[in-house]
């Protein structure tokens, strides 16, 4: 038989899911991590939870909401001028006519776009 705690906790479950993405700088890598806590336990995988409750304590301690913007947005600028760089690759290739080079180039460049992504989508967190 199902208890009303084990209800309450199965619905309320999606909405802690929500608000730990919704938590931003040093608060949502808290929360993140914390969720992986979590679920670690349910796997009751001891070495992650070890890892993970350092983890947590460590950016407790030591996250200062500043100064992680600021890194963040040095990375969204260091991948920025990374996919320049890869844009003037591919077009100096395409100038040479080099098959090679230009699926090389464009390999690069896809691969720059997706980092930069990654790294705004972080900025954002």
């Amino acid at each position: 038989m199902m208890t009303k705690t084990f209800w309450f906790a199965l619905a309320l479950t999606p909405w802690l899911a929500v608000s730990a993405e919704a938590a931003t700088g040093c608060a949502g890598k808290i929360e993140s991590l914390r969720f992986a806590l979590d679920e670690a336990r349910v796997q009751n995988d001891r070495e992650r939870i070890v890892g993970l409750e350092k983890a947590i304590d460590r950016v407790a301690i030591e996250c200062d909401d500043d100064k992680l913007l600021a890194e963040r947005e040095e990375r969204v600028a260091e991948k920025r001028r990374e996919v320049a760089e890869d844009e003037d690759d591919l077009l100096k290739a395409e100038r040479d006519g080099d098959w090679g080079d230009i699926e090389d180039a464009r390999r690069d460049l896809a691969e720059s776009r997706w980092e930069l992504q990654e790294a705004e989508a972080d900025l954002a967190r």
